[in-house]
């Protein structure tokens, strides 16, 4: 697989690709990658990216049409939900930073307005240093659950209080829960909300 990175320093990058990711680093220690993030990304405005917490980033694979338009019926089902409920609904675009460091880009989040408040002008207006309350990921074919699952853990150890991972190829819904053993359901024909997203439910009809 090639890259359309470019470099003033291309000796510090390394690439290594499996299936349809392909991970780059950008500097000789982790501190320096990190540090080095908001360059790449300037250099290269055209990629979606992530960074994870060992400062790598990974390149993703573009989004199908169908997977797209999937994203955008669950975000809007959120959105509506958030009109009464309150709080902030994100779609793919958004990026967060945790407190590991890594720079993640949920497929759809949502925040309470009273934690997003707390954060400065600045900070909203770039990528904020906030774990979501709630996060979403859909599985697409060339994803790797095992690579989906450890991100899922990754969000919940670093602060989301609920994390679904919508897979339509196995029709199931894993559910990640502060405090609580990762539940799988299979074929449901929505989810819900619970605790933190109080009075929400997910329709998957077609979807699953």
């Amino acid at each position: 697989m090639s890259t359309l990175v470019e470099s003033s320093e291309p000796a510090f990058y390394a690439l290594s690709g499996l299936g349809e990711e392909l991970r780059i680093r950008i500097g000789p220690t982790a501190e320096d990658m990190l540090a080095r993030f908001d360059e790449f990304i300037a250099q290269n405005p055209n990629l979606v990216v992530e960074q994870d917490c060992s400062g790598e980033i990974v390149i993703m694979a573009p989004t199908g049409a169908e997977g797209s338009s999937i994203n955008s019926e669950f975000a809007r089902q959120l959105g509506n939900w958030a009109i009464t409920a309150g709080g902030r609904v994100f779609d793919s675009s958004a990026m967060f930073i945790f407190a590991n460091g890594a720079k993640r880009s949920p497929d759809a989040a949502w925040i309470q307005t009273d934690r997003w408040m707390l954060l400065s002008n600045a900070d909203r207006k770039k990528f904020p240093h906030i774990s979501p309350d709630f996060v979403m990921e859909l599985r697409s074919e060339t994803d790797r659950l095992s690579a989906l699952q450890a991100k899922m853990n990754e969000y919940i150890e670093n602060g989301v209080r609920l994390a679904w991972l919508i897979d339509p190829g196995s029709k199931q819904v894993h559910i990640y829960q502060t405090g609580e053993i990762p539940v799988i359901f299979d074929k449901p024909s929505s989810i819900c909300g619970g605790s933190v997203l109080v009075g929400f439910v997910l329709d998957l009809a077609g979807v699953l």
